[in-house]
């Protein structure tokens, strides 16, 4: 059976292929192999998840990845942006995503208030929060919490806000224009802050002490 994808259904049926309507489906989702216009691998995958098992799932994501066909830092931006309650596989892949270190994440000053909750429950010093970073332009002078004194950062790392290559590259950009002003840089995302939140206290405390 051959299926085939398309945003707009229409009426017209042949014999051994099912035509599936996707509403979501965006221009950059969408790549070109012999003439053809082909879902990206990514896509596949999320397509894919609503009619995999959870192991099938796991083989097909570690396999694509390790083949260099895309990434979990593509996949989780995508899961993010067409991932939703209710869309068939959207829980069966978060599980596998959770179980290779990672997640999409809930809105971001959520996941701020967890990191500033957790470093005041392990006694660590209070971070500022939003500081005006002077080595980052005025449209985009911010990080979420910074240990001042220490010249150090703490970024909570929500995917929701990662979904683009470019947005990738633009974090990767900030982490380079602060080291270059003499400050360092540690990211959390949800999954560290929920699953591993003993990673995250010692982290950031030996970050305070070295």
């Amino acid at each position: 059976m051959l299926i085939v994808t398309v945003p707009v259904r229409r009426s017209n049926r042949y014999p051994g292929v099912d035509v599936r309507q996707k509403t979501d489906l965006s221009a950059d989702q969408v790549a070109w192999k012999a003439g053809l216009p082909v879902t990206t691998p990514a896509r596949t995958i999320i397509d894919l998840a609503a009619h995999l098992g959870v192991s099938r799932l796991s083989r097909l994501v570690d396999w694509t990845v390790a083949q260099g066909l895309t990434s979990h830092e593509t996949l989780l931006g995508l899961f993010a942006d067409v991932g939703r309650r209710g869309k068939p596989g959207t829980q069966r892949l978060r599980k596998v995503m959770e179980d290779r270190g990672g997640a999409p994440d809930r809105d971001p000053s959520e996941l701020e208030w967890r990191l500033i909750d957790l470093i005041e429950r392990a006694g660590l010093p209070s971070p500022t929060r939003e500081f005006e970073a002077p080595w980052l332009t005025p449209t985009n002078g911010r990080v979420d919490l910074a240990y001042e004194d220490h010249l150090l950062v703490l970024e909570a790392d929500s995917r929701r806000w990662h979904t683009q290559a470019d947005a990738f590259l633009t974090d990767r950009e900030r982490d380079n224009l602060a080291q270059l002003a003499g400050w360092r840089v540690l990211r959390f995302t949800w999954w560290d802050v929920e699953k591993r939140p003993e990673y995250v206290v010692l982290t950031i405390r030996k970050a305070l002490t070295t």
